[in-house]
């Protein structure tokens, strides 16, 4: 939505790795939201760095400084291996229906 909405570009084919990891995670192992630190520490045992002065810094420079470009080379590859852990995961089953009390199960 923030391509589209920046800069009126419409993409196809992502995947959100945090939807994915409810999918595939149990809920008892996952934290209140996965994010991609989370989810490279938890699936690669791995530490994605995520420091505040580059992460905050100027992402719409015309030219990135080396630590930005390097910052977003790791996020990519990191995002890339995640997504090959969470693909080769099997799908949690599907929670049962909820019976309404008061209500017949089908036979």
């Amino acid at each position: 939505q923030k391509l589209y909405r920046d800069f009126d570009l419409t993409v196809g084919g992502l995947v959100e790795l945090a939807d994915l990891a409810v999918d595939k995670v149990p809920a008892h192992l996952a934290p209140q939201r996965w994010s991609l630190a989370a989810l490279t520490s938890f699936l690669l045992s791995a530490l994605l760095p995520k420091g505040g002065a580059v992460r905050c810094g100027d992402w719409e420079a015309r030219r990135l400084s080396r630590e930005q470009v390097m910052y977003a080379a790791l996020d990519a590859y990191a995002s890339l291996r995640v997504y090959q852990a969470l693909a080769a995961m099997p799908s949690l089953p599907a929670a049962p229906p909820e019976v309404l009390m008061g209500s017949e199960v089908p036979s």
